[in-house]
């Protein structure tokens, strides 16, 4: 025992000289007097005992960084007094001939790096298994802030934790804007940070950059929240993702817009954001707009959030969650447009840009005068607490839709007290020629993270002009109706829907995409034009998928006399409804629906031309499925049809 306290005793003697000889000799180097800076690399503007710092050059910044590997400078601010740049040139070119200077990261900060409105550019970066970004293992109380980082290049081989800004760190970043270049040979890439480990805010972040990843895990904003809690408001992914990797063993690609990937413990809160940016990717499993993965336990909440209806990748959060942000068309986000049709903040927080997609007030210069500019939806009409509500023009109808991506209507009662044109012109023109469609779209009521729980009555009235171009699941005029609603005494006509643009949609519907509720007395000559399946003239999909509900679905005094073209391989269609089914755990005997007094005029016809057709992926090959008046009864539910006729045309070669 005596020889081992001996043995420690000399070595930590060894240690404190092996210290006291390397602050020596570092002070030396420097010039400095430890006693007189107060720090240990003697850093001439640097003491530990001061609150506040202003750095103007690269060789300051490079002392930040020097200086973290001793002080994590909680309670201090450092602040950016001019512009710095690291290297001279052009980013893209350091993929294969690195510049002068190499990034050695600012690490365990904990105080408050305020850029002041500057930038920092020129900054190379690379590292082998270890995390690489502006900053690294950041602490939840670190505050990053005012600061633009430009032409810069970070690579990382093999290591797990790759951002711009931060990896592998907490903190709070406000007003940040990067266009670097990230390459990592690893996992867990993101434009601002690569990690959220216990709480991140970012605000006002915009990443305009690219990343090139080869492995999992890859966001415009975060890569991963791995516990804890992610709010990202007010900010903008336009960059560009690309995956390698392209491994069908290792679960999905996990890639987002705004996030790779929600753990089961974690919380992500999205408010007032917009995704426009890219992303490709070999393998698309777990690739979204917006979160690529929310796995079981994890929570999503979502509002006055956007991404762009033609993107590539439709879905907008894989996994378990439903939040759905709202889809919008390229040319509803050009110009001033983007603030006639969406909600995002524009008094605060977005700037309008020519011909272009909105961008972050803060760092655009000149931005589209919004003076005299009206929106193109009203929501004037909506007070909470109030149950029954009147629309009479265009504006209110736009202002339901808007309302409804995050209001269920639950025990209100939404009227019409006019006939409403959404588009003048023909419907028949806008399937002949796409070049031909109408100035306003349509965009479905209700989803299924938001689905309608009110009762709509139009009073007789007519709706007409509607215009859907869209690659979401449940649509129609309404998209996902609960069970409890109703809709009724209305006409919807001269209306046309193009859900092509992709073969796996399902739950398409001339009046309601999936409906639980009463339809009653409603009248539709919609043209339905698709590639998917579960299409109806009223109702895409009827369903029970609650356990406990026995109330009936109902369909009464309902008449399609409409269109309904099945494009490729669709199939599940019918003149009324395309689709009824249960959820699990469900007894059929307790569910039934009454279809009464109901007529099908409509025009059915389907492309594909024999049973060899695949249909998708999880589709074996069979039949169509298609009926005047229903397609599939596929969950064994009593069906009561009475007083009911068929008299319209079926066109099929198979």
């Amino acid at each position: 025992m005596k020889k081992k306290l001996q043995i420690v005793g000399i070595a930590l003697a060894v240690v404190l000289v092996s210290a006291a000889l390397s602050v020596g000799i570092l002070a030396l180097i420097r010039g400095k007097n430890v006693e007189e800076t107060g720090n240990i690399l003697g850093v001439e503007w640097y003491n530990p005992a001061e609150k506040e710092f202003t750095i103007t050059t690269v060789d300051e910044l490079y002392e930040v960084a020097s200086l973290s590997d001793f002080y994590n400078f909680e309670g201090q601010t450092i602040k950016l007094g001019a512009d710095i740049i690291v290297n001279e040139g052009n980013a893209k070119d350091w993929i294969s001939n690195a510049p002068e200077r190499r990034w050695k990261p600012i690490s365990k900060f904990a105080g408050t790096f305020d850029g002041e409105g500057h930038a920092i550019s020129g900054v190379y970066g690379k590292t082998l298994q270890a995390p690489m970004a502006l900053f690294i293992n950041s602490n939840k109380n670190a505050k990053i802030q005012n600061l633009s980082l430009v032409n810069s290049y970070f690579r990382n081989v093999g290591a797990k934790g790759t951002a711009s800004i931060s990896a592998n760190g907490d903190g709070t970043y406000t007003k940040i804007y990067s266009d670097a270049i990230i390459d990592c040979q690893g996992e867990n890439s993101g434009g601002i940070a690569s990690h959220v480990i216990a709480q991140a805010v970012f605000d006002e972040c915009w990443f305009d950059g690219t990343i090139v990843q080869t492995g999992r895990y890859l966001g415009g904003i975060v890569a991963n929240i791995t516990n804890g809690r992610a709010t990202i408001k007010h900010s903008l992914f336009s960059g560009k993702l690309t995956s390698l990797h392209d491994n069908a063993d290792r679960d999905g690609n996990m890639i987002g817009g705004f996030a790779g990937s929600n753990a089961k413990t974690a919380n992500i809160l999205i408010s007032d954001s917009l995704a426009t940016g890219t992303i490709e990717a070999g393998y698309s499993t777990h690739v979204s707009t917006m979160i690529g993965v929310n796995y079981s336990g994890g929570t999503v909440t979502m509002t006055d959030t956007y991404d762009n209806v033609d993107s590539d990748y439709q879905t907008i959060i894989g996994g378990s969650s439903t939040a759905q942000a709202m889809k919008i068309r390229t040319e509803e986000l050009l110009g001033v447009k983007a603030y006639q049709w969406t909600t995002l903040d524009f008094d605060n927080y977005w700037a309008t840009v020519e011909n272009d997609t909105p961008t972050l007030k803060y760092f655009t210069e000149n931005p589209l005068d919004l003076t005299g500019v009206e929106k193109a939806y009203d929501i004037s009409w909506f007070t909470p607490g109030t149950f029954n509500f009147t629309l009479t023009n265009l504006k209110q109808l736009y202002g339901f839709y808007m309302l409804s991506n995050s209001e269920t209507f639950e025990t209100m009662i939404i009227k019409l007290g006019a006939d409403i044109v959404v588009n003048e012109g023909n419907a028949e023109d806008w399937m002949k020629d796409p070049s031909n469609a109408p100035a306003n779209p349509w965009y479905a009521i209700g989803s299924r993270a938001v689905p309608f729980k009110g009762a709509f009555d139009g009073q007789g009235h007519t709706i007409s002009g509607i215009y859907m171009d869209t690659n979401q699941n449940y649509n129609g005029f309404f998209g996902y109706v609960e069970k409890g609603t109703s809709i009724r005494n209305f006409k919807l006509t001269n209306s046309y829907y193009n859900f092509t643009n992709s073969d796996e949609l399902y739950g398409i519907g001339g009046i309601a995409g999936e409906t639980r509720g009463i339809i009653d007395s409603v009248y539709t000559d919609v043209i339905i034009e698709t590639n998917g399946y579960q299409a109806g003239g009223i109702a895409g999909r009827m369903v029970y998928l609650d356990p406990t509900y026995t109330t009936k679905c109902h369909l009464n005094n309902t008449w399609f006399d409409g269109k309904i073209y099945l494009r490729e391989n669709g199939r599940f269609t019918g003149g009324l409804v395309g689709y009824i089914g249960t959820g699990t755990n469900i007894n059929v005997t307790k569910c039934t629906m009454d279809f009464t007094n109901c007529l099908s005029t409509g025009y059915l016809s389907a492309d594909r031309a024999s049973s060899a057709s695949v249909f998708d992926k999880s589709v074996s090959k069979g039949g169509q499925s298609i009926g005047g008046l229903i397609g599939s009864n596929n969950g064994g539910i009593i069906v009561n049809i009475k007083d009911c006729l068929y008299a319209g045309l079926l066109d099929l070669q198979y």
